[in-house]
């Protein structure tokens, strides 16, 4: 969204830097910096965006998102990291991010691998570990910087009051962009939704299959195997409902795994109880969407193992073709 509004958010005294953006968009470049990623352990990215704000005439504030950013935020030493980074730049650093119920984290995340082909469980299988991923303990994960000196930190719920009123529009009203303004802003459509539940089945399936024929997802073909998932998605859910493997038993196990540790973080946080911020997703009830092979009818069989056999060829050969697969005895064999 801000990619494609930098325009029109600088008329609000905001500028968005072009430095630092992967695939032109988020800002994960200098968030890999930032966190010392393989081939990132320097300051180009950071001195880069030095120019270019001189060039700027150094704007009053600028933007800089990515979800990356977050990745490492609950390290003291990276926070501090960020601060002399920030104040190098000659600016004050203030700290927005959004944060979400982990039952339906832990299905998000449980998507986001599937669609890099690095998940081969289902959901059942999945959830009882990932719940123990120090990402969803929110009062440890943000501990180190709700404590830091002198940096603003504002954290949202991702609730669906805040996505009712559109999320973008919240996050620009919180950079201060006036209400008459953004009477006149379109929400743009959600972007990275959760996949329907026969690409989930199908998603499983294929990873599974290249798990056998000892094909393993890695750094060079990771985003070519995302680019394949969101395009082949379209060839087999012809509806738009989306995946749900939540079961309210579930649901309530997962609640109860986080009850004491949210409870402390939405008093310091928020100032007020997670059960209150989150009232509207803790009162409905969680509703079963998953595709199961085993209950489709013949038809539906043959017609879903076509499309895992088919996409699982297409998927090596893009691979082969790109030079991106891995030594492996079938690529060796001529397939």
């Amino acid at each position: 969204m801000l990619a494609d509004n930098d325009g029109w958010v600088r008329n609000f005294g905001l500028y968005v830097p072009r430095t630092g953006r992967a695939f032109g968009q988020g800002h994960h470049l200098l968030a890999w910096e930032l966190n010392r990623r393989a081939g990132f352990s320097g300051s180009e990215q950071f001195d880069a965006l030095s120019h270019e704000l001189a060039k700027a005439n150094y704007p009053d504030r600028i933007v800089l998102s990515s979800e990356e950013f977050s990745s490492r935020i609950h390290l003291p030493k990276v926070i501090a990291r960020l601060r002399r980074k920030v104040e190098r730049l000659d600016y004050q650093l203030r700290i927005v991010g959004y944060i979400r119920p982990q039952e339906t984290a832990v299905q998000s995340m449980y998507t986001q691998r599937l669609k890099i082909w690095a998940v081969t469980s289902d959901f059942d299988t999945f959830w009882p570990t990932a719940i123990g991923n120090r990402r969803l303990n929110y009062e440890k994960r943000f501990a180190a910087l709700l404590e830091a000196r002198n940096i603003q930190v504002n954290l949202y719920p991702f609730c669906r009051d805040t996505v009712g009123q559109g999320l973008c529009r919240h996050f620009l009203s919180v950079l201060g962009i006036p209400p008459d303004a953004l009477a006149k802003f379109i929400e743009p459509p959600p972007s990275n939704v959760s996949p329907g539940p026969k690409t989930v089945a199908a998603a499983i399936a294929i990873a599974r299959e290249l798990e056998k024929r000892e094909l393993r997802v890695n750094k060079e073909n990771l985003e070519a195997g995302a680019l394949l998932f969101r395009g082949f998605s379209k060839l087999i859910d012809a509806d738009s409902s989306k995946f749900s493997a939540l079961t309210p038993e579930i649901a309530q196990h997962i609640r109860g795994h986080f009850r004491e540790s949210n409870a402390r973080f939405a008093t310091r946080a928020c100032g007020c109880d997670w059960d209150r911020v989150f009232a509207a997703e803790l009162a409905s009830e969680p509703r079963l969407n998953v595709f199961l092979r085993a209950c489709a009818t013949p038809e539906e069989q043959r017609e879903f193992d076509h499309f895992v056999a088919t996409m699982t060829e297409a998927i090596v050969k893009f691979w082969a073709d790109e030079g991106k697969v891995p030594n492996s005895p079938v690529l060796a064999s001529g397939h």
